[in-house]
């Protein structure tokens, strides 16, 4: 299985949809993740990007996550690492 970048918690607001629609490098985007559940199970406009919970995460190839605020670094950081995960954390 490839190994997948994801972006998180901003996921599938404005910003993340906008950012997966905008970036030249956004169509390799495998999923948004967002953790309210009304928007796990969509998909984003545009791209058609898939809206997932962080636990379809657990057990993934995870390469990356993209936080797309900040302010939330270093708790997608840590919830990463409770579901097993060591990914790159990149600031958009």
């Amino acid at each position: 299985m490839a190994r997948l970048p994801i972006t998180l918690p901003g996921g599938a607001r404005s910003n993340g949809i906008t950012f997966v629609n905008v970036v030249p490098e956004g169509a390799r985007i495998r999923a948004l993740v967002d953790v309210n559940p009304r928007k796990q199970g969509r998909f984003a406009p545009g791209t058609g990007t898939a809206v997932v919970g962080p636990e379809s995460l657990r057990g993934r190839p995870v390469r990356s996550i993209i936080v797309m605020n900040p302010l939330y670094r270093d708790e997608v950081a840590q919830a990463a690492h409770k579901l097993g995960l060591a990914p790159d954390i990149i600031v958009a």
